[in-house]
């Protein structure tokens, strides 16, 4: 019973683990898009950007609160 139980926890740990890097790469990817291709001055001084760059902030630190929370 009780390696049942250890076998489910390293499981979810395993998939937590794997769900927050995934956030953590998807962040990451959406956050290099978001500097490629927005975030840039226009002629009457208004910074012109997108949705990528909240998007890629949630996304990262969602991964990484993640991270910290199923290591600890």
């Amino acid at each position: 019973m009780l390696e049942k139980v250890v076998s489910i926890n390293v499981l979810i740990k395993t998939k937590s683990v794997s769900l927050s890097l995934f956030f953590v790469l998807l962040g990451t990817l959406v956050l290099v898009m978001e500097n490629i291709f927005y975030g840039y001055i226009d002629q009457n001084g208004f910074l012109q950007e997108s949705y990528f760059l909240p998007m890629g902030s949630a996304s990262f630190l969602l991964g990484v609160m993640g991270l910290v929370v199923s290591i600890i």
